[in-house]
């Protein structure tokens, strides 16, 4: 069956306590998000989708970058903190395949982030991820042997300024051992 879905959601968390001090103690993030999926009834359907984010990530202490779970231990990091904007667009798309005993299906996403702090540290981080797989699959008797690559280009590009020229607080660069 085709369908086509659009549809709005908001993740809000607030702690009292932050479990990890580089992710803060609480999320806004209102979103925005239409998927497809087109079957002919034929061999072959298609799917695809994009988001829309644009919301606050709470008191991040310690972090001066997006995609902390990623990218730890090398983070770059300030004592002093505060709220960090986050802006995210997100884009996918598949298409599968039948043809006599094989199944082939490919897939790709692309994610762009922007996250941003409007006060001293001023960090700003861009993030461009893409995300292709391929992958086939062929029957044999009751069981279908497949296989399945994944191509991830990942980027990101950080800086911190300074408006005030008086009390910069210093950045570090995090590089041992972390949680």
């Amino acid at each position: 069956q085709s369908f086509t879905e659009l549809k709005t959601q908001m993740s809000y968390q607030k702690m009292n306590r932050a479990f990890l001090q580089q992710q803060g103690d609480g999320v806004f993030h209102p979103q925005v998000e239409v998927t497809t999926f087109i079957n002919t009834g034929k061999a072959w359907s298609t799917w695809g989708g994009a988001s829309y984010l644009n919301g606050l990530n709470r008191n991040i202490l310690w972090n001066s970058i997006s995609d902390y779970q990623r990218l730890r231990p090398y983070v770059l990091a300030d004592t002093l903190g505060g709220d960090t904007r986050t802006e995210r667009y997100s884009f996918y798309g598949g298409y599968a395949q039948k043809a006599g005993r094989w199944k082939l299906g490919a897939e790709i996403h692309y994610r762009a982030l922007q996250e941003y702090r409007d006060i001293d540290p001023r960090m700003r981080s861009i993030v461009s991820d893409l995300n292709a797989k391929l992958g086939a699959s062929y029957r044999v008797g009751d069981y279908q042997l497949g296989a399945a690559t994944l191509l991830n280009i990942y980027k990101q590009s950080c800086s911190v300024d300074f408006y005030k020229e008086a009390g910069v607080v210093p950045e570090y660069l995090m590089t041992g051992l972390a949680s």
